[in-house]
Order: structure tokens, then C-alpha cells, then sequence
């Protein structure tokens, strides 16, 4: 069988809040020389492309720029007149991962003299990995990414409008909303050729408008 997946149709997503660095700021301390500048993550987790990652930094001269550095992303920012820049109400778009998954990047900051960091962080692109071939039968590890933690997640396995079959994933965890489980790769108990749509939520009901993520397999018998 060779499953092929396809555009994602609904990606209803739980933006982390935006966290409030500017009260983190009092625990920096805010020297007059930029050698002691340092660095504070407002995260230990970001989505992907979208606008959830919070850092603060202070240290600075008034007024310095500064390029922070995460991953292969740099972007140049202006110290404020106490030496301090912090995306508290703007949070910065966290870099596109090409897959589901987590990835760990490493977070600087300098004003090409002084570098405060590296500091670890991570990044999370929302899916679910499955082998890409597998037959209908096998046992497989579901593996899913950045879904709301504790929150149970299950699959919806749908064809021609309707609802085939729901399982139970379990309830992600960690700082990345990470979850694991063995199932079949066709999880039904009776089933047939054709085309299916797998779709994730965190309503044991199908809800078209609450899905997080979805995709489709093809099954086929095999001749010869």
C-alpha cells in the first residue's frame, strides 16, 4: 500500500498565550556594560510559523542593536533606553519546520561585540507521523506533535461523509504536546478499498469545525 497524504483542510490550532515579559524583566538585572547582557525565553515551546515565540534581553547600551539569532532565523531589533528589548505584546513568528515533529534550536542575541546566550529552545510543528507504507494490518506507532496538552486526542476515520470508526490516541504531554500510540495502520475492523480520511480532535464526536489535523490514505489491493 502507499498511502499518500494530502493538503491539510482544517487546522484549528491553541495558540500558546502570549506571556507578559515585561513583569521577567525585574528579575534581569540591567547593568551599565553590555558584557553582563542577558537572555530570557517566555517559552519552552513554539509553534511553528505562527507568532508564539516570547524572549526578553537586557544588558544593552541604550538604544544598541541587536540581531537575534534562532536557528538559520536572524532578525535586527533596537534596544530600548534602559538596554532592554522584550517581544512582550508582539511575539515573533517562530521558524517553519518542513514536517511534524519537535526541533531544537539554539537562541542568541548580540550587538555585534557582546552575545548573550546560546540558550536552547524548542519549536514545535503540529501533525501526526505514521510509517509512510505499512499494509492495512500492521501495527504502527502514531506519533503526534503539538496538540493541547492533556487533553485527550482521537482519530476519526471517515469515507463518504461518515464517520467509520473513532480511537482513542491518549493525552499529550510535555512542553511540545507530545503523544504516542500503537495502533493498525487501517485501525477499522471491516473495511474495503478505496479512499479514507483520518482527521484528529479532542471531541470523541466528529466536528468537521473542531479537527486539528487531518489526512488521507489510499488503500489497494496488490496483484501479482
Amino acid at each position: 500500500m502507499s498511502p499518500r497524504r494530502v493538503r491539510l483542510r482544517a487546522m484549528a490550532v491553541s495558540r500558546p498565550a502570549l506571556l507578559a515579559l515585561a513583569g521577567t524583566l525585574a528579575a534581569l538585572a540591567v547593568p551599565s556594560n553590555a558584557s553582563a547582557a542577558a537572555l530570557l525565553l517566555g517559552q519552552k515551546c513554539a509553534r511553528s510559523g505562527t507568532p508564539s515565540f516570547n524572549m526578553a534581553t537586557s544588558g544593552w547600551a541604550p538604544g544598541a542593536n541587536l540581531t537575534i539569532h534562532l536557528g538559520s532565523f536572524g532578525r535586527t531589533v533596537t534596544a530600548d533606553g534602559s538596554g532592554v528589548f522584550s517581544t512582550a505584546g508582539a511575539p515573533l513568528t517562530a521558524p517553519v519546520l518542513s514536517r511534524p515533529g519537535v526541533k531544537t534550536f539554539s537562541l542568541t542575541v548580540t550587538d555585534g561585540v557582546t552575545t548573550a546566550g546560546p540558550v536552547r529552545t524548542k519549536i514545535v510543528r503540529r501533525g501526526v507521523l505514521v510509517p509512510d507504507r505499512a499494509t492495512p494490518a500492521q501495527t504502527v506507532r502514531y506519533r503526534g506533535y503539538g496538540f493541547p496538552v492533556h487533553k485527550r486526542l482521537y482519530l476519526h476515520v471517515r469515507r463518504g461523509g461518515k464517520t467509520r470508526g473513532t480511537f482513542r490516541i491518549g493525552r499529550p504531554s510535555g512542553a511540545c504536546g507530545v503523544v504516542t500510540r500503537k495502533l493498525r495502520y487501517m485501525p477499522l475492523r471491516r473495511w474495503s478499498t478505496g479512499t479514507y480520511d483520518y482527521w484528529f480532535s479532542n471531541t470523541k464526536r466528529f466536528r468537521a469545525s473542531r479537527t486539528l489535523y487531518g489526512y488521507r490514505i489510499n488503500i489497494y489491493r496488490r496483484f501479482g
